[in-house]
């Protein structure tokens, strides 16, 4: 009973089902417009990067992995002679969610040949009532990540496969995101110890091929960095910040949202926002208690002794860094994987046809509540919503003439018209949002001759501005205001046409622009 299709059958069609009509109705995220921007780096010069004007800088304040790693699909999106189209940009971050549930099937099935349908669905629910949905979406590498250890997992159980492989996909794993590099060698280091006192030193070969396959990752991105080390440097100063120094920061944020009916933007917000609260919360306890409770034999199992380390992963994760959805989701994760591989046997099986079927509708349901809250804000309001395919249509016919200029302070209007962003290698939309997150004091120093140079002739008739309502002050007279980091400025625009415009996002044709420079504003090194 406990490996029934129905239990497959049901996850995998509730899993398709939100991300394939997620898809179409998602809005675009401002780490889609960092991610993406800086995989056209990889796909356009080889490395990931921005574009200051008509200059190219690397950037190393995103994780170098992941952006070259989906740089070389959107090249090979480009070879191919493919449009991108207003979807293009997710494209193959979907693929990875997509991916993700085979892996999962196949490892669960490798693991627990008796009841891995049913590990399965509860695996897939587990994720679908946490923050990970709500992250999935976004272009960003958590998913890859988790993919990628799914991989690690499926691999480690199959014995003919030489040890080396499993620990080389690990590792590539760990690159993606320094979350992922905290798992990484936290399971492999708790590896090696067990490993040492079964074996000893025996069979050095397979020691020095485990080394060799998990450094070779981890060396090539160690040598890129110590190539470029000043410019690195420079910019992971800022990024050290956002780790947490107060460890009851993340549990007083659950707790304001389990307090759903508290929210200000309403209850039916608050319950959106409150339910992942509930089975977060859920599930980093049970997780933790299981581990308690199995420790010794998951220690003896051959492959759940990965539980250990996992668990102890999530609550660093968890407590050491910003309350900031991506991290939670990475926490979601493995608080849900530590569950269906360490969940008593006994518990999963049942008789009673019932019982089963009611199962699967509770699993079912739970797992369609996010996509069935886009779908009606979607259905319901939909000419007020951005969307993909309502910000390319209007858009792309403006700037095909490769005149039109787009100025924008807002990244997440800049991934649906990436089928702008270059002609022959050449950029053709100016972005005055130049600075993701402060820059090294050169890179600052070029982003704000650039700035300045393009706000002078930002009114010339054919440049468009995109901006964010919520970001930007409505004057007296019908003027907007907006602030650059990247110029430093303050920027008063005078709209003569709108030609978009949603309920959160603005782009229209301006008659004047006045600047007006702040040097006090600076960013703190």
């Amino acid at each position: 009973m406990a490996n029934s299709k129905l239990f497959v059958v049901a996850g995998l069609a509730a899993w398709f089902l939100t991300f394939l009509l997620g898809f179409f109705i998602l809005a675009p995220s401002t780490d889609d417009g960092y991610y993406v921007i800086a995989s056209m780096g990889t796909a356009l010069n080889g490395i990931p990067g921005f574009w200051i004007g008509n200059e190219f800088a690397p950037s190393f304040f995103l994780p170098t992995a992941f952006p070259f790693l989906y740089g070389i699909l959107l090249k090979l999106t480009m070879i191919l002679g493919f449009d991108f189209g207003p979807f293009g940009f997710r494209f193959y971050q979907f693929l990875f969610i997509l991916l993700l549930p085979v892996g999962s099937g196949l490892m669960l099935r490798r693991l627990f040949p008796g009841d891995h349908a049913i590990r399965l669905l509860v695996f897939l629910t587990l994720l679908s009532v946490t923050y990970f949905v709500q992250s999935a979406a976004t272009v960003r590498p958590e998913v890859l990540g988790a993919l990628l250890f799914i991989t690690f997992l499926a691999l480690h159980e199959t014995r003919v496969q030489r040890f080396e492989l499993p620990t080389f996909v690990l590792a590539v794993g760990g690159t993606v995101h320094p979350v992922f590099t905290l798992l990484a060698f936290a399971v492999f280091g708790v590896g090696l110890i067990r490993r040492y006192q079964r074996f000893g030193f025996s069979n050095l070969r397979r020691w020095i091929g485990a080394a060799v396959a998990f450094g070779l990752p981890f060396g090539v991105l160690v040598i890129y960095y110590a190539n470029n080390l000043g410019e690195y440097r420079q910019q992971i100063q800022s990024r050290t910040t956002i780790l947490s120094t107060d460890i009851l920061a993340p549990p007083a944020f659950i707790w304001d949202n389990l307090l759903f009916w508290n929210d200000p933007a309403g209850i039916d917000f608050g319950l959106f926002a409150g339910y992942p609260a509930f089975g977060f919360l859920s599930i980093m306890l049970v997780s933790t208690a299981l581990v308690i409770y199995r420790r010794r034999q998951s220690w003896a199992h051959e492959s759940l002794w990965l539980a250990l380390p996992v668990v102890l992963v999530q609550w660093v994760v968890f407590l050491g860094l910003p309350t900031y959805l991506p991290y939670l989701a990475v926490s979601s994760f493995l608080g849900s994987l530590v569950i269906v591989l360490l969940w008593p046997r006994q518990f999963l099986r049942s008789s009673s046809t019932r019982l089963k079927w009611a199962f699967v509708v509770g699993c079912v349901g739970l797992s369609l509540v996010f996509i069935a809250f886009h779908a009606g804000k979607f259905v319901l309001i939909s000419d007020d919503r951005l969307t993909p395919s309502g910000l390319h249509s209007v858009m792309t016919p403006l700037l095909e003439d490769g005149e039109t200029k787009l100025y924008t302070n807002a990244a997440h209007l800049i991934p649906p018209l990436i089928d702008n962003f270059s002609e022959d290698g050449d950029i053709r939309l100016n972005f005055i949002y130049l600075d993701p997150d402060c820059l090294p004091p050169h890179l600052m120093e070029r982003a704000n001759e650039h700035a300045m140079t393009a706000l002078a002739n930002s009114a010339d008739g054919n440049s468009l501005w995109g901006i964010t309502i919520a970001n930007s002050t409505l004057t007296a007279d019908g003027a907007r205001s907006i602030f650059t980091k990247g110029a430093r400025s303050t920027v008063t625009l005078i709209p003569s046409e709108v030609v978009y415009s949603d309920s959160k996002n603005l782009i229209t044709r301006v008659s004047s622009v006045v600047v007006k420079l702040d040097e006090g504003v600076l960013c703190e090194q």
